[in-house]
């Protein structure tokens, strides 16, 4: 779903306004206003995902449907229709795991040899750069079990491993990966990463399959194992 947003520049700062969403920001260039309203939209529909309440329909379209009253109070604008950023899952686990503990970011830090910036910035949504060793730190730290299930090698896949490996790492958002249908798969609660020779996937969602494969919604994380 894609909102209507105002952008302007008054000569000293730029900023932006999604007013269905009451999602207003500030940057130094348009295009990170742009960035940081995907961001809101983003944000905003988690929070109405969390209290159970539908996100508002995108009604404005153009700049004729927003009241001329509130065109006034704007020197120059610049209307863009933007959608949602897409939200890390991992980040979401991390903050669900990290709440559920509860331990502060600054015990977590000290207990993995690291900072409270750098734990933050694990729990940013919009953050693509967790890594293995990280995220086992982490796992051990809160008293969890290895995130990480191994798969049997390239058999595993049911399409061809250049395919595979042709996708970018670390990926920004999901790709979609078919794997032969085993039991472990079929019961695996999701999000979960799994190991499939050199690589770490994150298995986000299912997508449906055949009696013989499952296809999963999955992101890569990073770095790649040698």
């Amino acid at each position: 779903m894609k909102y209507l947003a105002v952008l302007e520049h008054d000569g000293q700062a730029h900023g932006g306004l999604i007013p269905e969403l009451n999602v207003m920001v500030v940057g130094k260039t348009q295009e990170q206003v742009r960035e940081r309203l995907e961001q809101g939209i983003a944000i905003a529909a988690l929070e109405y995902q969390r209290a159970g309440r539908p996100l508002p329909p995108a009604v404005y379209a153009s700049a004729d449907d927003l009241p001329a009253e509130f065109l006034a109070d704007f020197s120059q604008p610049s209307i863009e229709l933007l959608e949602a950023a897409p939200i890390n899952p991992v980040s979401l686990e991390i903050e669900r795991a990290l709440e559920a503990s509860g331990l502060s970011d600054s015990a977590v830090a000290r207990e993995m040899d690291s900072s409270p910036a750098a734990i933050g910035r694990l729990r940013n949504y919009f953050y693509w750069g967790h890594s293995l060793p990280t995220l086992r730190k982490l796992a051990a730290v809160l008293g969890m079990a290895d995130p990480v299930l191994t798969l049997a090698p390239k058999a595993t896949l049911t399409r061809e491993q250049d395919e595979y490996h042709g996708l970018a790492a670390p990926m920004r958002g999901p790709a979609t990966i078919g794997l032969r249908r085993t039991p472990e798969l079929e019961t695996m609660t999701l999000p979960a990463i799994i190991r499939l020779d050199d690589d770490y996937l994150r298995l986000t969602k299912r997508l449906g399959g055949t009696s013989e494969t499952l296809d999963f919604e999955t992101h890569r994380l990073r770095p790649r194992a040698r």
